[in-house]
């Protein structure tokens, strides 16, 4: 999964592939991770409608921090431990940003 600066780790891709498809389709430009060997645990910085935000999977959660807000969001409030519940608020956060 690439975009034209930066190539996110195989382990982020296998994990959050269809996540990642829908960021892109946004104009989400990805800028930094990393994936860590303890617990599986990985990151990933992105850019969007002049926010940057980060995700994050800890030890089996998921978690969202927009790096440039105010931290006000549903999605930010909690770590979620289903990927399927966290990846749609991601989304709407997006989508928001890019509306307004």
């Amino acid at each position: 999964m690439e975009n034209t600066s930066f190539s996110l780790p195989p382990e982020i891709q296998q994990e959050a592939g269809a996540l990642l498809l829908v960021l892109l389709d946004l104009g989400c430009r990805f800028t930094q991770a990393e994936v860590s060997d303890s617990f599986g645990d990985w990151y990933f910085d992105a850019w969007s409608a002049n926010r940057s935000f980060r995700i994050v999977k800890d030890r089996g959660l998921y978690a969202f921090y927009d790096l440039s807000g105010d931290g006000d969001s549903e999605v930010e409030k909690r770590a979620f431990g289903s990927f399927g519940d966290f990846a749609p608020l991601v989304i709407e956060w997006v989508q928001k940003q890019i509306l307004a």
